[in-house]
């Protein structure tokens, strides 16, 4: 299994997952088996998670497998890593010294195993005259083979299961769906960063009927957990929760990010007198900008594995684009010059491997990260010349240093104002999120009036529609509701959307009320998903 990026330093939380897996594999210890399915985007930390889990098995008499399918790998090397990596972990279960090379491990093997060598010669010879299919089922079969001549069952492990699909083979996820079902002695984990598409593979292509997997999505750190994270690497600091919040909304609450960005102590004052966010501008500097920069060199990654071979310069263009605020086909191929055909074709092949989202006409960069070096690293190594001034790192540095700026500014403003600076970014388009459409018009007027002890309502208004918005921090009550609608009372002109925003919830009669008086709740995860959608810093409890 390669290493994954979020793992460079100790393994941090995840203990509820971790626990699950604890007991599906207790209870394959006895005689019950459950597949497992762990999805999450990329640098969200799954194989740094299987890795810990690999870590933690107490279990001597299970033969562990871990293999990481990859990108552009020919069949013959695929099949060769798997062979390998199944006589590794036969060897590594017998307490054995590993041999240095696969011929090796064959050669010792051949007295133990001989049924499971045989296979793989197998396996070879239809690799060699290029029957795929039929080498691949019988690649499948080799645990089963396995477990027969040592009698250990076989824990699996397969991230970025859904690369199968790039193999040379007659639907590879049925032919390992066929062979889960039959293989009870054989328990699989899979791991995919394409949450959609992993989805649709384990409910469709391999959904069995006995095997079925278990889905466990594995999400970012929440502000608590993100909290913990950063004081965990920085025992000696006093955190704010500004410094948090920014920090979480730029990573994304990702492990991977936060452990990039905070190599550096970053959130503690130097000895030199450098303040915290002077560390922090430093950090992203050399992190996005600088070439040697993990999170620089995996963006890059990024970018070059959704390309394939494919003009990489126009891939990287389209992003930028959106990554500009230029979200629907046409403001795309107006600003970059290019025909819309051509520009349509590489959106769905991005949406295809999930870099971006489509929530109706709009599409989206939602990674907030890669966001920001598209449009502050890429733009310059793409587009400007070296010897420009604003090529260089100072003047990226002074980009960086307003970027937070204005992250500050806009963490400090009243929530109504923050509603405002959203509304204002409506331009009469319509967007689908979880099955759910939200039409926002553009309008001609919106204000709110000040705070006096209490948040006013949002009005907002063009010929032809009227809304009312009210936003609350805390956990929206009756009282909230029937304040609402005195406010409603006041108005002269009717209102035709009725809105209240409960970033902390709402109770189950105020909803119940707010339903009947036709008045629409937004919770947080869809205010959230607005404000990504129109490049507003998103809300951070």
């Amino acid at each position: 299994m390669t290493t994954d990026p979020s793992a460079e330093t100790s393994f941090f939380g995840r203990e509820a997952v971790l626990s699950i897996l604890a007991k599906r594999l207790e209870a394959f210890q006895n005689g019950f088996r459950q597949n497992i399915g762990i999805l999450g985007p990329p640098a969200i930390g799954k194989t740094s998670l299987l890795q810990e889990f690999f870590r933690r098995i107490p279990y001597s008499d299970i033969l562990i497998v871990p293999f990481s399918c990859r990108e552009s790998e020919s069949f013959e090397h695929f099949a060769q890593r798997w062979m390998s990596e199944i006589l590794f972990s036969f060897y590594r279960s017998s307490g054995k010294p590993i041999p240095t090379d696969f011929q090796s491990t064959l050669r010792s093997s051949i007295d133990v195993i001989p049924k499971t060598l045989r296979l793989m010669k197998s396996v070879k010879k239809l690799s060699q005259i290029s029957r795929y299919s039929q080498a691949y089922r019988e690649l499948l079969n080799l645990s089963e083979v396995l477990y027969k001549e040592c009698g250990k069952k076989v824990l699996f492990f397969l991230d970025d299961f859904d690369r199968l699909a790039d193999l040379p083979v007659d639907d590879p996820f049925s032919l390992l769906g066929s062979e889960i079902m039959i293989q009870k002695q054989t328990m699989y984990v899979v791991a995919s960063s394409r949450l959609h598409e992993g989805r649709n593979i384990l409910s469709e292509k391999m959904s069995l009927l006995f095997g079925n997997f278990e889905v466990i999505p594995l999400d970012s750190f929440g502000f608590e957990e993100a909290r913990t994270f950063l004081e965990n690497r920085f025992p000696d600091c006093c955190l704010s929760d500004q410094r948090v919040r920014y920090l979480l909304w730029l990573s994304d609450g990702r492990p991977f990010y936060l452990s990039c960005l905070t190599k550096e102590r970053c959130l503690c004052p130097s000895a030199n007198g450098r303040g915290i966010r002077d560390g922090l501008v430093a950090a992203l500097v050399n992190e996005l900008f600088r070439k040697d920069g993990s999170l620089h060199q995996f963006f890059k990654e990024t970018l070059a594995g959704v390309a394939r071979g494919r003009s990489r310069a126009f891939y990287g263009d389209v992003l930028y684009a959106l990554a500009l605020g230029h979200k629907k086909v046409t403001q795309i191929s107006r600003f970059l010059h290019r025909k819309g055909n051509d520009v349509a074709n590489v959106l769905e092949r991005l949406l295809q491997a999930e870099v971006i989202e489509r929530h109706g006409s709009m599409h989206v960069v939602s990674d907030v990260l890669f966001r920001f070096w598209l449009e502050k690293v890429y733009y310059r190594n793409r587009f400007l010349s070296e010897r420009a001034p604003q090529a260089g790192e100072a003047s990226f540095t002074e980009d960086v240093r307003q970027s937070l700026q204005a992250w500050v500014n806009t963490d400090g403003l009243d929530l109504p104002k923050r509603i405002e600076e959203l509304f204002r970014k409506f331009h009469n388009d319509v967007l689908v999120y979880e099955g759910r459409r939200f039409k926002c018009p553009h309008f001609s007027e919106i204000s709110s009036r000040p705070s006096n002890g209490r948040m006013f309502p949002v009005l907002a208004q063009n010929g032809k529609t009227r809304w009312l918005c009210q936003i609350l921090s805390n956990t929206v009550t009756e009282d909230d509701v029937r304040t609402y609608l005195q406010d409603l009372k006041r108005l002269r002109n009717p209102v035709h959307k009725r809105m209240i925003v409960g970033i902390g919830g709402i109770d189950l009669n105020a909803k119940l009320l707010a339903k009947e008086a036709k008045i629409q709740y937004l919770d947080l995860r869809h205010l959230n998903f607005l404000m990504n959608v129109y490049d507003q810093p998103k809300f951070v409890l």
